[in-house]
């Protein structure tokens, strides 16, 4: 969780091994589950979950073939929902993958803050991304990544401050970074 254009996805990418669409035009404009699953061989799906409708309901929904295919599924169903005029939706990408390099782990990526739009631009998802990221920090089994880049205060960024705010809830200790060491190094599985 952070702010938009904070390198969330690219975070989630190298934790992963999996690649997530990254550039201006297909940004995170909805929550994506990934639910890896180790397994001797490769197999998985991606489907287009939409929020609050019928389980029974027709869903996009595409077998993956190989680990390259995910970031290519990915951005189709982004279009998808772009063409469709959300620009942040509350529909969900729902990715699961079985293979021998990957933990069991689920991760979510979600769009990120935003403080302000481009003249034109709708101001409604402004309070829509704030309620969207907020419904899933209030889950208890969340455990929050927060993404922040080095060129930011951090004592600043909305992302830690909600994060703040739902631990002191839940009475637990707040983490504080004391140490910040950066490398380079290849995505590869847990």
């Amino acid at each position: 969780m952070g702010d938009t254009s904070s390198g969330k996805s690219s975070v989630l990418s190298a934790i992963s091994g999996i690649q997530f669409p990254s550039n201006n035009e297909l940004t995170t404009r909805c929550p994506t589950q990934l639910a890896l699953n180790h397994s001797a061989t490769f197999s998985g799906t991606i489907r287009l979950v939409r929020y609050n409708r019928i389980e029974d309901e027709k869903q996009d929904f595409t077998i993956l073939k190989r680990p390259e295919d995910i970031e290519h599924e990915i951005a189709r169903l982004t279009l998808k929902l772009k063409d469709e005029g959300q620009h942040i939706s509350d529909d969900m990408i729902s990715i699961e993958v079985y293979g021998p390099s990957y933990p069991d782990l689920t991760l979510l990526d979600l769009p990120g803050l935003v403080r302000t739009v481009a003249d034109g631009e709708d101001r409604s998802i402004i309070p829509r991304v704030r309620a969207l990221v907020e419904r899933h920090l209030k889950q208890e089994r969340t455990i929050i990544l927060a993404v922040v880049p080095a060129n930011v205060d951090i004592h600043n960024t909305e992302i830690l401050q909600a994060a703040k705010k739902r631990i002191q809830k839940a009475k637990e200790p707040f983490p504080s970074l004391q140490n910040l060491t950066w490398w380079i190094q290849e995505p590869r599985s847990l």
